[in-house]
């Protein structure tokens, strides 16, 4: 066990990282992760070295030299000439298995490690819906190899000129800059918001992530989806709200702005946070204000006496210091509230399966499960993908037929490079669920070995 320490350390080294990047991040809407592009994932090729994938930081979208403006997607380059990346080292796939023990690269920090440089001005382009934003670049070099950069600048492109955000600024080796700017896009013919990148001449200038968050309370928070009759339920929620800019230039108008937006009050903090909901077979209307007990954490207890058998339906509002009132979920969203069902069936469903030992590449590959449950099973689910750590998993629902749930896994994605892996999902009405197999007892995926022709040859296995 001795031989794993390092690994559990790292891991607590990243959960350190997560939350001290959150506190800089918190809940943005548009976030832009700039670095070198990821390996291209595919399953007609195996390597002992598997991916740099990880450098692009969950809730990000990449960026990288190549992304040249889309209006599908939104955003990318629409001015750029020399822009580089260095492409990080990949990770064995030894060490995603946790067998490298002597000297394992662990991947690095995946916002902050790597970014794009340049010397030539260069313009990325967002196309943003009307609002009140706060933008946020970041600037660092944490790599192996820092040096400094700059003298660079970074400046809004507007309609009559440029406004400064960084100007003419050194970054140190190891240095990390943050500036935070708000401004306002009013205007359908306004929503694209531009922003230049340029250094002094023999300098460069580098890029690690931009983000955009609405200057609004942003609430998060996971719906649960049972409850026992008769007792307290504990609701929790996070908010949080974009902390104050701290540009020398505060953008009141980006030349873009109607022409009393230049009075925008900036929040000073979130003064209200309520949980309403509607409880019991009466539909009983209630509303209570939460507690918080730390930064951006909010709490509220619903009684027993309203916790009662069938649905509790709710939702959240929060108000900031100007009296902008921000609600989850939005009203037009597809189902304007959360929604609890409350039953004694606190029980996941029970999947019984016989795994499939090996298949035949190229043909389809039926997969059978039986699944029941006290109540009523409302989904199962089949995940599958080959056994390499670069490729997602596919997801397909399962037909009931009969007694048993049934899904196909197609011939292209059997393939003799890789074994396939699988696995199982299964919801009930109450929405109770379970993985199969379970993570608490066994290896949480189910391995079908491809047969190939010739002696001796096997398919990397690799998880």
């Amino acid at each position: 066990w001795k031989d794993n320490i390092r690994f559990v350390e790292d891991d607590l080294k990243q959960l350190k990282y997560q939350e001290e990047l959150f506190q800089i991040t918190q809940n943005s809407d548009y976030a832009f992760d700039f670095g070198a592009e990821p390996l291209t994932a595919t399953t007609e090729a195996w390597s002992t070295v598997y991916s740099n994938h990880y450098m692009v930081e969950p809730r990000f979208r990449g960026v990288f030299p190549s992304s040249r403006f889309d209006p599908a997607t939104g955003f990318g380059w629409i001015e750029a000439r020399d822009l580089t990346a260095d492409r990080p080292r990949n990770i064995s796939g030894y060490v995603w298995q946790g067998a490298n023990k002597n000297a394992p690269a662990l991947p690095g920090e995946a916002l902050l490690g790597d970014f794009i440089r340049g010397s030539q001005p260069a313009v990325f382009r967002i196309d943003l819906p009307e609002g009140h934003y706060q933008g946020t670049v970041i600037v660092t070099d944490k790599s192996a190899k820092a040096t400094d950069h700059g003298p660079m600048s970074v400046s809004v492109v507007e309609r009559f000129g440029d406004r400064p955000i960084i100007e003419r600024q050194v970054v140190r080796a190891g240095q990390t800059l943050i500036k935070r700017f708000n401004f306002n896009m009013t205007g359908e013919r306004f929503t694209t918001f531009r922003l230049k990148f340029s250094a002094d001449p023999g300098a460069d200038y580098v890029v690690n992530a931009v983000m955009f968050t609405r200057v609004e309370p942003h609430i998060a928070h996971i719906p649960i989806p049972t409850a026992r009759p008769g007792q307290n339920l504990r609701v929790t929620a996070g908010v949080t709200l974009p902390p104050p800019p701290n540009d020398e230039h505060p953008l009141t108008s980006l030349g873009i702005i109607t022409s009393n937006a230049s009075t925008l009050e900036v929040p000073s903090g979130v003064v209200r946070v309520t949980l309403k909901y509607v409880t019991g077979p009466e539909g009983v209307s209630r509303s209570v204000d939460m507690q918080t007990s730390e930064t951006a954490s909010y709490f509220a207890t619903l009684p027993a006496e309203d916790v009662k058998a069938g649905m509790i339906r709710y939702y959240f509002e929060a108000e900031d210091s100007t009296g902008r009132v921000v609600r989850l979920p939005n009203q037009s969203a597809e189902r304007a509230y959360f929604q609890t069902d409350v039953t004694d069936d606190q029980t996941a469903p029970v999947v019984a399966h016989s795994a499939v030992a090996e298949h035949p590449p190229g043909q389809p590959l039926e997969i059978r499960a039986k699944v029941t449950d006290d109540s009523a099973v409302s989904k199962v689910l089949l995940y599958y993908r080959p056994t390499r750590q670069t490729m997602e998993y596919a997801a397909v629902t399962m037909d009931r037929r009969g007694s048993e749930y049934v899904a196909t896994i197609p011939g292209k994605a059997i393939t003799p490079a890789f074994d396939i892996m699988y696995y199982f999902e299964a919801f009930d009405e109450h929405g109770n669920a379970c993985i199969y197999p379970s993570p608490d007892v066994i290896q949480p995926y189910l391995v079908v070995k491809v047969k190939r022709g010739g002696a001796g040859r096997t398919a990397p296995t690799g998880k």
